[in-house]
């Protein structure tokens, strides 16, 4: 597997894949019906199949009419249905460099079925792109599969930003401690570019797995970590806890009392945060959350 580092910034911006979750057989079905490969081409629909790649490669992607003979060969890919799937994959070197990558994932959104992930996976390798291993990678985590936690961890520590992302959030939404190191170092380094899109992917994070880790840095010396704990709280902090607060909501700091404001909100009345208040605000209601804690 090639080692191609892509840009953290573009893996928060392209992580959350909006995916129909397919129902899962039950095992002993499952097992009886796997599939051992995807249908083959014909001649015909090989040459249809490169018409179609040829359309959503062509042209500049901020072209209307072009954007339009993109989606034109996309609907021809999905016609010719999952015997495509190999060449669609292989296409990710291609279509990476002229920034094509989502009409692929669009066409694959449509023909490649959960069940079938695996047939999926087994035909990358050293040459394959690293966003075609992320694509799948995403569609896994997003999967009802009984063997997406064993896929997410062998990819873990993987060295491209963008597939340690999908799996660290992936495997701590499912309740794994293993990732409990690599989401609190990718909180700490992005959440001052990046809260917004990592309050969306961690939304239904399981509460009260790194309770000892919140603690640790709410208590700590350091602003930076203090800060760090109150984020951390907002999203896997328990009520009972609250306590761990009160600091927070008397600091003379501005960031940390919002910090602190957003962690009582989120948690104990589970209303939304607060992205940019008024500091009258932030004073009122650091004020009323001293009084309730």
């Amino acid at each position: 597997m090639t080692k191609l580092i892509i840009p953290l910034t573009l893996a928060l911006s392209l992580t959350t894949v909006q995916v129909p979750i397919c129902a899962q057989q039950e095992p002993e079905t499952q097992e009886k019906n796997i599939k051992k490969k995807f249908a083959y081409l014909t001649n015909k629909s090989k040459k249809k199949l490169q018409t179609g790649l040829r359309l959503i490669e062509k042209g500049e992607i901020n072209e209307e009419e072009d954007i339009d003979k993109a989606s034109e060969g996309v609907n021809e890919i999905i016609k010719l249905g999952e015997a495509t799937i190999p060449k669609i994959l292989q296409s990710f070197n291609r279509m990476e460099p002229v920034g094509r990558i989502s009409y692929l994932e669009n066409a694959l959104n449509s023909i490649l079925e959960n069940s079938d992930l695996h047939l999926a996976y087994e035909l990358l390798g050293k040459k394959s792109a690293e966003s075609a291993y992320l694509y799948v990678l995403k569609r896994w985590s997003a999967s009802g599969r009984k063997d997406t936690e064993p896929m997410l961890l062998k990819h873990i520590n993987s060295t491209n930003a963008d597939i340690h992302y999908v799996c660290s959030t992936g495997l701590l939404l499912r309740g794994r401690k293993e990732a409990v190191g690599a989401c609190i170092s990718i909180i700490e380094n992005k959440w001052k570019s990046h809260s917004k899109k990592i309050r969306a992917d961690f939304y239904n994070s399981p509460r009260g797995l790194m309770n000892d880790k919140i603690q640790e840095h709410i208590q700590s010396k350091d602003k930076n970590k203090r800060l760090l704990g109150l984020h951390l709280f907002e999203l896997f902090g328990e009520a009972k806890n609250s306590f761990l607060l009160r600091d927070g909501l008397r600091d003379s700091d501005t960031s940390i009392r919002l910090a602190a404001i957003n962690a009582c909100r989120v948690v104990i009345d589970n209303k939304p945060y607060l992205a940019r208040p008024a500091m009258t605000q932030i004073i009122e209601l650091a004020r009323e959350w001293e009084k309730r804690l």
